[in-house]
């Protein structure tokens, strides 16, 4: 009976509440947001494709994680050709890479989230841009004759040279 006996004062107050005026009290609530799913990757991608360096030269190279709000944007990097090039994981999406030797080397970044994977092609080639300028003495000519060379990007070398005459 003390339980009917409390309900009944609880119901005693509440009437009484509301005939002096007394308001309700309110509760709000606001709508509950439907709890989100981390979001999968899709895909990545790499700010180039193809990179040319010349030894001892570094270059920096971006993955791009799809989408940009995947849950998971965490890369790895690699190559097959150590002895070509040099990688250094920069922790923040980037990897620098340096040429060590003349050759071609694929570097693979790959999204820890799914496996996907994006590449570049790098290509090393000697110090690109090197001008050596030789003194050759040609026979039956008194003088000397400056000649120069450079070797180009596709490795040929372009041969230059003043006051030259066929003998």
């Amino acid at each position: 009976m003390k339980k009917k006996v409390w309900k009944s004062v609880a119901a005693a107050v509440a009437l009484l509440a509301l005939a002096i005026g007394c308001e309700q009290p309110t509760v709000e609530t606001k709508p509950t947001e439907p709890e989100q799913k981390p979001l999968p990757v899709t895909g990545v991608k790499l700010d180039r494709s193809t990179l040319s360096l010349a030894i001892g030269e570094t270059a920096e190279l971006q993955a791009t994680v799809e989408p940009a709000n995947a849950a998971v944007q965490t890369v790895t990097w690699s190559t097959e050709q150590k002895d070509v090039v040099e990688l250094t994981d920069n922790g923040n999406g980037s990897c620098t890479v340096k040429g060590i030797k003349e050759g071609t080397a694929t570097v693979t970044v790959t999204t820890a989230d799914g496996g996907k994977t994006a590449r570049c092609t790098v290509t090393v080639s000697s110090k690109i841009g090197d001008s050596i300028t030789n003194t050759v003495f040609i026979e039956a000519v008194e003088k000397a004759v400056d000649i120069g060379w450079e070797k180009e990007d596709d490795g040929t070398v372009k041969l230059t040279a003043e006051n030259l005459k066929k003998i």
